[in-house]
């Protein structure tokens, strides 16, 4: 079975208008082994999702010139509604100033 895309198997163009990603916010809790992850305003841990790797790559340091800064990438995996009904979600985008 293909694996569903964020928001639950609906497609997106590959155009500058809709990015997978719009809303990002990581919550790190010194008392909880996960952190909270909230995307596009769907908190992963109240709508059971599974949470894979969360992978922030933006090589501030290394940047030689203006157009590097597409380097900029987040990626995300998670499982969609753990259980027997689930599917790995996967999504990566980069972000340019």
């Amino acid at each position: 079975m293909r694996p569903k895309r964020y928001p639950y198997g609906k497609s997106y163009p590959s155009n500058k208008l809709s990015k997978p990603i719009k809303e990002l916010t990581i919550i790190f809790r010194g008392n909880e082994s996960v952190p909270e992850v909230i995307l596009n305003g769907i908190n992963f841990k109240n709508s059971r999702a599974g949470l894979v790797s969360l992978n922030l790559n933006w090589h501030t340091k290394d940047i030689q010139s203006i157009d590097e800064l597409v380097e900029r990438k987040v990626s995300l995996e998670y499982y969609d509604n753990p259980g027997l009904d689930m599917s790995l979600c996967k999504l990566s985008q980069s972000f340019k100033l």
